[in-house]
């Protein structure tokens, strides 16, 4: 399992510990391997998805084995099957640089949400220095459809960089950008603060899954230097860039008493 889910599902376990019963959903599900890995540990997990034209064997798989319509669900003109306030716990792994209406999946993640139930999403920004879907450094920072744009992807393709690279760089370079045209729509993180605080309390944790990615690497010793400021303001800069940004949103109303959450301590305003 990537450690991205590994880390989700490690929270919903926690958060589960803390709310028996406690539902958790995973909002662009994909192959729906979290949802299913929840459920095999006894948490009313759930997935759901669009299962978009560059990924249709994902649809089909769930289809085969069972899962789509039991605990895995379509997303059909953004709306989910599900009742109001039928969740703790959203997660979002990866999915909110291909959402182009993001206000208007924040309003349906707020509407499934119970109150005082939380949001925690993954997702790399435009301040991001790699491109993780072509492999290409500053690529989504072009214009889409520019010509500077293709030149400089070419080159650095030719030069051996990018991934998935099972085509001659020309065809490669056609086949990556339109991709990145039609299924990717970059933010800063300011504007994704901005729309998805229209519904919810917004802030920070990418201190808090840095150290759970230490702590299981042959680097786990820096992690003590994350509880530490400034190297902790340091650290999660250089993650952001590198990696992605890390969201947690709140629900206005009672619900996962803040005091038993896991990522006491590491949530940030900045």
């Amino acid at each position: 399992m990537h450690i991205n889910h590994q880390y989700l599902l490690d929270l919903a376990f926690k958060l589960h510990q803390a709310v028996p019963g406690l539902r958790f959903l995973d909002y662009g599900c994909g192959k729906g391997e979290l949802a299913e890995a929840g459920r095999r540990m006894g948490l009313d997990a759930h997935g759901a998805d669009i299962f978009y034209a560059a990924n249709p064997e994902s649809r089909e798989e769930l289809k085969a084995k069972g899962a789509l319509g039991h605990y895995i669900h379509e997303i059909i003109n953004q709306r989910t099957p599900f009742e109001d306030d039928s969740f703790d716990v959203v997660v979002s792994n990866m999915v909110f640089e291909h959402v182009e209406d993001l206000e208007a999946v924040s309003t349906e993640i707020y509407r499934v949400l119970k109150p005082g139930g939380y949001l925690v999403a993954g997702f790399p920004t435009l301040e991001c220095w790699r491109e993780g879907h072509i492999g290409i450094p500053f690529a989504h920072w072009f214009a889409k459809g520019s010509k500077a744009r293709h030149l400089y992807v070419l080159v650095l393709r030719t030069l051996g960089l990018g991934m998935f690279k099972t085509a001659p760089p020309r065809e490669w370079v056609q086949e990556r950008l339109n991709y990145l045209d039609i299924y990717t729509h970059y933010r800063s993180r300011r504007k994704i603060k901005e729309i998805i605080s229209n519904h919810f309390s917004v802030q920070w944790m990418e201190g808090h899954y840095a150290v759970f990615r230490l702590d299981r690497s042959r680097a786990r010793k820096l992690s003590a230097l994350l509880a530490i400021n400034p190297t902790r303001w340091m650290g999660v800069q250089v993650f952001r860039r590198l990696g992605f940004s890390l969201l947690l949103a709140r629900k206005e109303g009672d619900g996962i008493p803040v005091e038993k959450a896991p990522w006491k301590g590491w949530i940030t305003k900045w």
